[in-house]
């Protein structure tokens, strides 16, 4: 059987960057609603428009151009993240399994 030399593990770019806009338009737009009730809630929409309005424009671009983020090679495995990169050789690794910190659940676990 003939292995890869490397897998690449990529984000589902499209679809995050999709639901993230619909997202951020839903609260967005209630922000128009709300300043459109007055009172208190002219404040309250104003915040959740530049809250979701300004965070989308921020994220949105930056999720879009997210490099791959697992590689995995016969001698490492590299974490590629926009905070900088990680590599684990295998024989630092003691075993791979699900771990659990408070309720986060991750992948695998290293030595």
């Amino acid at each position: 059987m003939n292995l890869p030399q490397r897998f690449e593990v990529k984000p589902k770019t499209v679809r995050n960057v999709v639901l993230l806009t619909i997202g951020c338009g839903i609260f967005v737009l209630g922000g128009f609603f709300l300043m459109a009730q007055g009172g208190r809630g002219i404040f309250v929409g104003l915040l959740a428009i530049l809250f979701f309005g300004g965070g989308g424009l921020f994220t949105i671009p930056k999720l879009a151009r997210r490099p791959v983020s697992m590689i995995l090679t016969s001698d490492s495995l590299q974490q590629i993240s926009p905070y900088g990169d990680a590599v684990l050789l295998w024989q630092d690794i003691e075993s791979i399994g699900i771990s659990k910190v408070f309720s986060n659940k991750y992948g695998w676990t290293a030595a």
